[in-house]
Order: structure tokens, then sequence, then C-alpha cells
């Protein structure tokens, strides 16, 4: 049977879970009221002290303790949620990193017998804890950690929304964001150079040459120069969390509704100007994408280096061309490296399209045959699928007949904490299991292989001088491995090395 708990806050709170049985009690606080379906409990009345409101609920017979707590703390939840389980370690807890889930905190925590998940939620003035404890805290956190989402997606539809963060420029104040004067003079100094003519370079180049602390890179200036929160807008829901736990975070791509708010908070950049900047930038980016530039230009966006993760950046002209770091570009501490000519990187590629040309042949197919192979072999999922549901039945009625059992005072309560606590590992285990088989991307190696074939075959025999078009039909990425020696990830996926001839600068 679904477990059954009705939360409703009237402050600050805003938790549903879906009944399935007729209400038993309510529970009235000055912060929530709580609706108890049969089954659940409250074996003590609520407490009450200093402005802290604590309530206990639970179900004895599915062995399921929840707490809802709310106090005036003047913290973030975030902060809440760090503090509370700095505290729950000190006593000796196992516990989790707390993981934003909407506008909540999430963490797991265990000591011996106990286990279970805390949701931590504030406002800057009161901060709101609900805890699970028992063999089923994660059925029950599964619930939950939905119905936060649906609570926060309720909020942000009445337009409801208290910043958990502050970007730069800004800082948190009651709850609210206020200007931080010394980083709004930066930000106002960041679009009126851009709209003045200047690169995002030649602005990160000013900023590290007049400005102490840390380094500015042009992702920071992209990222300031196309935020709506500096014209006093805020735009919800940019990203969204998966699943109960493990919380994952992703960006908000179209997979979830956002919701535009202006003025929310004061501004530091004109509206029109914010809109004046936005033109310019998508000018750039167009003129920038040109076919002309992809043809001129093979490589761009293709080179990365391997030691820091940075892609790699063209200097110089025609002939003198070579190909540099981000990150050593910046800081020669930070990357050791050296700038690449770029004939070394076309003459590497010569030489990888002569071995795919004449041993590719050879290769190619037989990579094609291993795939399908594999493929036929994960057509099998269906079964392993079937066979996790009846390992999930089994599980789960065992676990119920456990809880019927104890209830009837067959089942010592030692042995019962015991063999529930493994049927509940056992359980996530397999849901888990089942999770990964059906999250599984879909393969497309195998076409892009075929394709690969084709274009070689009608390649020419011999390369004699760099060709940027096929360059762009036969690889996907370029991984600079040392200063030595390159990667060339093909369109397939497949890498294969190749020397470089080294020029020192």
């Amino acid at each position: 049977m679904q477990k059954v708990l009705t939360l409703t806050a009237t402050c600050l709170l805003g938790i549903l879970l879906c009944a399935s049985a007729a209400l038993a009690d309510e529970v009235k606080t000055d912060h929530f009221t709580l609706n108890l379906p049969s089954g659940w409990t409250q074996p003590q009345p609520v407490q009450s002290a200093q402005g802290a409101t604590m309530a206990i609920l639970q179900n004895a017979a599915e062995q399921t303790v929840i707490t809802v707590a709310v106090t005036p703390v003047p913290l973030s939840a975030k902060d809440l949620a760090i503090q509370t389980i700095a505290n729950m370690k000190a006593a000796g807890f196992t516990t989790s990193e707390p993981v934003a889930s909407g506008d909540s905190y999430v963490g797991e925590f265990s000591k011996e017998q106990v286990k279970g998940v805390s949701y931590f939620s504030a406002n800057g003035k009161l901060g709101s804890v609900i805890t699970i404890m028992g063999a089923f805290a994660q059925a029950e956190s599964e619930s939950i950690s939905g119905n936060i989402r649906w609570s926060y997606q309720k909020r942000i539809e009445r337009e409801r929304h208290n910043p958990q963060s502050a970007g730069f420029g800004y800082c948190l104040k009651d709850g609210k964001l206020a200007i931080v004067p010394e980083e709004a003079k930066i930000v106002r100094f960041i679009f009126e150079s851009y709209l003045s003519g200047a690169s995002r370079r030649a602005i990160v180049k000013q900023l590290n040459t007049t400005t102490g602390g840390k380094l500015w890179h042009e992702s920071a200036i992209s990222y300031i120069l196309t935020n709506e929160c500096y014209m006093g807008d805020t735009m919800l829901q940019k990203t969204y969390s998966t699943g109960p736990l493990p919380v994952k975070r992703h960006r908000n791509t179209g997979q979830r509704k956002q919701y535009y708010i202006p003025d929310t908070h004061p501004a530091i950049i004109a509206k029109d100007d914010f809109e004046k900047v936005q033109i310019l930038l998508e000018m750039k980016k167009t003129q920038y994408t040109r076919e002309k530039r992809k043809t001129e230009f093979p490589f761009a966006k293709k080179l990365c280096c391997r030691e820091c993760g940075s892609t790699l950046r063209r200097k110089g002209q025609k002939e003198s061309a070579y190909w540099c770091c981000m990150t050593h570009d910046a800081d020669k501490n930070e990357c050791a490296l050296l700038p690449i000519p770029e004939v070394q990187i076309q003459q590497a590629f010569l030489r990888l399209y002569y071995n795919l040309k004449h041993q590719g042949s050879h290769i190619l197919p037989d990579l094609i045959a291993n795939l399908q192979s594999i493929r036929e072999r994960k057509f099998l999922w269906s079964v392993d699928v079937i066979e996790l549901n009846k390992k999930i039945a089994e599980l789960t009625s065992q676990n119920q007949l456990l809880a019927t059992l104890r209830e009837s005072g067959c089942v010592d309560p030692d042995i019962f904490i015991f063999k529930s606590n493994k049927l509940t590992e056992q359980l996530r285990a397999a849901k888990q299991a089942k999770s990964r088989i059906l999250n599984q991307d879909s393969d497309d190696t195998i076409p892009c292989t075929q394709e690969l074939i084709t274009i070689l075959k009608r390649g020419p025999e011999m390369l004699h001088d760099f060709d940027g078009e096929l360059f762009g039909q036969l690889i996907d990425k370029v991984i600079i491995e040392s200063n030595t020696s390159l990667r060339f990830r093909l369109r397939n996926g497949l890498e294969l090395r190749e020397s470089i001839e080294r020029t020192v600068r």
C-alpha cells in the first residue's frame, strides 16, 4: 500500500504528498498543518519553544518516523544544510554532502541501524528541516523529492522567489539581492567596453591588468554580458534536478518550463544597454559562424588540451599561424602545453589520412562487425529489465511480509531492523540497476563508421596538401596529449594517435 502523508505549509513549507487513505487527524501549528491518514500517529504533542516548532509522526507498521521542524534562523537553505550536517557528523553520524533540489537541499545520514534523509529549506528568517528515518526512508524520500519539486514549481508560477545565492555584483541582504558598489563598477565597465567595440579578449586583458585577485576569463565576460539579472530581472529554472537521491543538476535547454520575472531587484545596467549588447552578440555570432570561416579555420573549437581541458586558440597569420592553449596563454605555470604550429597539425592529419585510406579498409569493417555483435547483445536488455522487475516485486513483497510479522509480534525487533535494512539496500540496488539500463543513450557509432568508410573510398589515394573540408568530414576532435603527441577522434568515436614534430617557440 502506498504510504500516505499530506503536509501543507501555510508559511514556509509547501509540500504535498499524495494520500491514498482516509485522513484521520489534523495537527495545526503557526507554520504548517499536518493531515495524518490512517496508520500514522503523533506520539507526542507539537513542541514549541523560543519561536521553534517541531512535530513528530510515526507509522509503526512500516517502521518509519518523520520529523518536521521550523525554527528562526538567519541562514540560506544551503547554509542551514551545511551547519546541520556538520553537527550530525560531530555527533558520530555518517552523512552525505548536501545536494540542491529546487530551492531546497537534501542530505542522507546513517548511524548504526538508523538511516534517513533530511530536506532543508530557508528564507533567511525561518528554516525548516524535514527528516525521514526508518526502513522506508528511501521510498518516502522519492515521494517527498518529487513533491518538493512540485512545490517549487508552484511558487515559481506564483512569482514567489527568494534567492539562495548572489552572483558577481550583488550580495544577499535580508533575503534580497543588493548591489555591491565595487563589483557593480566592474560590471558597468564590461558592458560599456563591449558596446564601445572592445572584444571580450581585450576586456579580459584590461581587467587582469587593472584589478587584483582572481584572473578573469572570457567565459566570465560572456556570462555577465548575457545575464538578465544585471538589468534587474530574474529567469527562474535555468537548471533542474532529476530523480530522487542522488540528485543531479542539469542545464535547462527546454526540458522544463522557464519563468521570466521582471524588476525583481535593483538593476546595475539599463535595459536598453542590455538589449543593445544582446543584438551585438548575435551579430558577432552570426559573423563568426559563417561557412567561409569554417573553411578557413577548420581547427576552430576542435582542438583541446588534455592537461587542463582548455580549447586551443589560433594566433598568427597564414604560414606562421600556431595554436595555443588558452590556460597556458593566460598563465604558463598553470599548463605546460607549448604553442603548436598549425602546419604540424596539418601534417599529422595527412599522415592519419594515409593510414586510414590504406589500412582503414580492413580496420573499420571489423569494427562495424564487433559493434553489431555488441548491439545484438543489447537487445537482451529487455530480458534484464524483466528479471529486475521480478526481483523488485519479490523484495517489496518480502519487506511487506516482514512488516506484517513485526506488527503481529512474530519477529524480534533487532532481527526486524537488520533484515529490513538488508532488504531495503537490495531493493535500492535493483532499482538503480534498472534505471541504468533504461537510461542508456542511443548508439550511432555504426552508421558513423559506415559513413567514414564511404568518405575514405571516395577520397584521393594521397593527400599532398591539407584539405579542411575532408578534415571536417572525418574528425570530431583533436586532443593534444603532450608537446610531442596528439589524438584524432574520428566522427565514430575511434581515437588514433599521431606524433607532433615540435617547433620550439
